[in-house]
């Protein structure tokens, strides 16, 4: 009977102490497992703060090209070109207006013509400084045999008969863009001149008695 008793008590005991193994090894389980979702849940953190500072730099982006857009337009450019000249616009033919890059800025180059004067100007397309500026008589025109100009001579057609021939060549261009001269040649009264427009340039002469095209030439001012 008292071994019995005995063993009771050993089977009992042996129980009691199993059970607190494994309600520990249990919590352990648990923790080792909240452990490694913490550690799992980690990298998705990261993640977001990666996300924000791509949403940062891609707003930074945005600041940026608003900067970039705040040049000058060409329009401006020219203003600023005319009025340094103390010219209106009105005045101005042949006029050409090139961006470009050069020494370390961007810069446009405006050139044009009035009153037998060639203007060249070179104007900062962030601010507005004109960073160079030259002016000389243009002596390319009216070295023929005579010369009448913009005046009109018997028995030709009109300056704006002219005009209206050769604008009719080149879409969009207008009167400001032509630069045109009434020249007698080899015995015959011709408008010679050019077009400076969209980048590009063209050369023409006129029969000034028939409006026939004698020659016309293109070709990117750039080339």
């Amino acid at each position: 009977m008292k071994k019995r008793i005995l063993i009771s008590g050993m089977l009992l005991t042996a129980a009691i102490i199993f059970g607190g193994c494994g309600q520990e090894s249990a919590a352990r389980t648990q923790q080792e497992s909240t452990g490694q979702t913490m550690k799992a849940e980690a990298p998705k953190t990261q993640k977001q703060e990666t996300t924000e500072e791509g949403a940062d730099v891609t707003h930074s982006g945005k600041e940026n090209t608003a900067t970039a857009s705040s040049e000058i337009t060409e329009e401006e450019a020219k203003s600023i070109a005319f009025q340094d000249a103390g010219i209106e616009e009105a005045q101005v033919t042949g006029v050409r207006v090139h961006q470009e890059y050069d020494d370390g800025r961007e810069k446009y180059e405006v050139d044009f013509y009035a009153d037998n004067r060639e203007y060249d100007y070179d104007i900062d397309c962030g601010t507005g400084e004109i960073l160079s500026k030259d002016s000389e008589i243009e002596r390319d025109f009216g070295q023929g045999e005579a010369s009448q100009g913009t005046q009109e001579v018997s028995g030709t057609i009109t300056r704006e008969e002219a005009l209206k021939i050769v604008l009719e060549r080149v879409e969009g261009a207008t009167e400001q863009d032509v630069r045109m001269e009434l020249e007698k040649d080899d015995g015959y009264w011709r408008y010679e001149g050019d077009i400076y427009y969209n980048q590009r340039e063209y050369e023409f002469e006129l029969n000034a008695e028939t409006g026939e095209v004698l020659e016309w030439s293109e070709e990117g001012i750039d080339d």
